[in-house]
């Protein structure tokens, strides 16, 4: 038997600065096939309204055929249910909870958009495909993000292969039936690719993309609609040259956008792009954050981005093997770069829009290249992450071009019923803990310090009285441990520990306390 590995790391989610509750990473050990093929862009993981985590990963088998696997935990990282859909090659890329507990799918059957409704044991309910015909051209269409708007309709957007790659939106009913279906093209070259789409608090629709095709200027691109899918305007924004995809819309109180790309430099470097938009479309700047020399990954790019708190976006993606966090504010400043030790990459982001967010993906796990393991994260920017390395980047700011052309076209699509292509049954699974941190305050207070910081052989911690010190090198390995009755100063030997960073927990009566401790 084979199995695939979901690895759960987690940190509560405050502010920057704040108290944080313990931390756990873990993996969760799942039963499946054996396979060395894998989808891993084609992955989601979403908060549910309970707290529990929803997470879909798809992989290929031989054949042409697709597994989907579900799994659901509790917010501490307990699988609580898991199940498979296989069918022939599709693809999910975003999952959407109803309001009766039910899941909405969107993705991709062979060359159709797809839609999946299955209830909350992952039993199926609906299964409908949209595939333009009339025109004599046969092109793969997918949806890449969905947003459920009142009355449990949908809206959606995607992108078609024909007619010079073209951007696709469209309204559906909770059920599959098609409402209305439009072809975009923005800007002056076409090449449309929508990947995100949000709804404004008006109930007019904005949805994002970016294009890269060779030849062809790369551009990023926003459109607006009315609730009922009627055009407003267009913005296009060329870059100098870069190449960038993986489009994530980010809408700021006051209605104010945030564009958050993946871009590729000819060198194949990769970058994280954020574009500034009013609310009108019109561009207030563009910054790029160029990974740094000390960076293993230079090869890293964003895959996914949150907005917290309004006022922070974490944005989150992967290299080879390494994932990365990275935190900035609205205009673009660089708060942290982390390189996470976990064999993941990042490329879902769900949150629920204040201070608390996940991170998910997937890729091959400790048993090898005959498992999968998707990842889950948790965080707490505020707290050491474990095994992590700080960084920090460049950046480059310029005020982009626009372009306003656009047009659209009402295309002939047919929805089939697919039900019988698929099937869905129960899976298992179970955790496997890696770590558990006891909470601790960020920073030892005024009243407790630890010196010489940096040391060489003997710090001592003095102010309180102590109860216990727990020292963690970077990778969150205990290196030393030791339990006191109230006294005031503790001297410790560091001088056996490598040079490095090292995490530092003091037990009081006042509670767990945390501070750095940085080894000469």
């Amino acid at each position: 038997m084979s199995h695939r590995l979901i690895l759960l790391l987690s940190h509560a989610a405050v502010s920057l600065t704040a108290c944080a509750q313990t931390s756990f990473s873990k993996w969760i050990v799942q039963s499946g096939d054996s396979v060395n093929v894998y989808t891993l862009d084609h992955m989601d993981l979403e908060r549910l309204s309970n707290g529990d985590l929803l997470n879909c990963t798809c992989r290929d088998l031989v054949g042409s055929f697709t597994k989907c696997r579900f799994v659901r935990t509790t917010p501490a990282g307990d699988p609580v249910q898991q199940w498979e859909v296989s069918a022939p090659y599709f693809d999910i890329n975003k999952v959407i909870e109803m309001s009766d507990g039910s899941f909405a799918c969107f993705g991709r059957l062979n060359y159709a958009a797809l839609y999946l409704h299955l209830a909350v044991d992952g039993t199926l309910l609906v299964a409908k495909t949209y595939d333009i015909t009339g025109i004599g051209v046969t092109a793969p269409w997918s949806w890449h993000d969905a947003v459920q708007d009142p009355g449990g309709r949908f809206t959606l957007a995607g992108e078609w292969a024909g007619m010079s790659w073209t951007g696709m939106i469209a309204r559906i009913e909770a059920d599959g039936t098609l409402i209305t279906s439009n072809a975009i093209q923005v800007g002056t070259a076409g090449f449309t690719f929508f990947r995100s789409v949000a709804r404004l608090g008006n109930g007019d629709h904005i949805f994002c993309g970016a294009s890269n095709y060779p030849g062809y200027q790369p551009k990023t691109y926003l459109f607006r609609t009315d609730s009922v899918l009627t055009p407003i305007w267009a913005k296009a924004y060329p870059d100098s040259g870069y190449n960038y995809t993986h489009a994530k819309l980010l809408v700021l109180p006051g209605n104010e956008f945030r564009i958050m790309l993946r871009e590729t430099d000819p060198n194949f470097i990769r970058s994280t792009l954020m574009v500034a938009a009013n609310f009108l479309g019109n561009p207030i700047w563009a910054r790029r954050r160029l990974p740094p020399s000390d960076f293993p990954s230079m090869t890293t790019w964003a895959k996914t981005a949150q907005l917290v708190n309004g006022n922070t976006i974490v944005v989150a993606g992967s290299g080879s093997p390494e994932s990365f966090v990275q935190v900035l504010n609205t205009s673009g400043d660089e708060l942290l770069l982390r390189e996470l030790d976990i064999p993941s990459p990042l490329v879902s982001c769900p949150g629920d829009g204040t201070t608390d967010f996940h991170l998910g993906g997937a890729n091959h796990g400790p048993l090898g290249n005959t498992a999968l393991s998707i990842g889950i994260t948790k965080l707490d920017l505020g707290l050491d992450l474990c095994g992590t390395i700080d960084h920090s980047t460049t950046s480059e700011l310029w005020f982009p071009s626009v372009e306003t052309t656009w047009s659209s076209t009402i295309i002939p699509v047919t929805v089939t019923d697919e039900l019988a292509q698929f099937t869905s049954y129960p899976t298992t699974a179970y955790p496997v803990t890696i770590c558990i941190s006891t909470p601790v305050n960020e920073e030892v207070g005024a009243a407790l310090t630890i010196a010489p910081n940096p040391g060489m052989d003997l710090i001592r911690i003095s102010g309180k009285a102590i109860e216990r010190v727990e020292v963690l090198d970077a990778t969150g390995r205990a290196m030393l441990a030791r339990s006191f009755h109230g006294v005031g100063n503790v001297d410790l030997d560091i001088s056996s520990f490598d040079r490095g960073l090292y995490h530092v927990r003091i037990k009081t009566a006042d509670g767990w306390q945390g501070s750095k401790l940085v080894k000469e």
